[in-house]
């Protein structure tokens, strides 16, 4: 069955954790935003993501500013093959936690990390940090 009959058969959405691990990637809220933008139901979308970041480095700062920031400034930055209207996260759909990228052990920690995000949703999805989402994908 689709996520269309089950919506049609339970009145109800299924909610999707996504986990990112991200390790200085400045493609991670390009990402995050792309996979908003282009979900049908984007209310039913919860982010997990540890990021991984020199402290005190500008170009890392900004990184983390842009996943912590406004939702309203990201809204204004979203790609161009984005919808028109771009749809972004409320705060509370994006849950983080930020390490200092000298003390990084590799991806699996990282990624097990993101699992103690998780908060019961429905379906769990790993992704990287740097994707693009088909239109509909959820």
């Amino acid at each position: 069955s689709t996520i269309e009959d089950i919506d049609d058969e339970n009145d109800s959405v299924p909610s999707i954790f996504v986990s990112i691990a991200s390790f200085r990637d400045s493609e991670t809220r390009p990402t995050i935003n792309d996979m908003y933008s282009k979900a049908l139901k984007p209310e039913r979308v919860f982010v997990g993501t540890v990021v991984q970041l020199l402290e005190g480095e500008k170009g890392d700062e900004d990184i983390w500013e842009s996943i912590v920031g406004s939702s309203c400034r990201h809204a204004q930055k979203a790609s161009s093959y984005q919808s028109s209207k771009p749809r972004t996260p409320h705060s509370h759909q994006i849950r983080y936690i930020r390490l200092n990228a000298r003390d990084a052990t590799g991806p699996c920690y990282a990624r097990g990390l993101c699992q103690s995000l998780y908060r019961g949703e429905d379906y769990i999805l790993q992704i990287d940090s740097h994707m693009r989402f088909r239109q509909g994908w959820d």
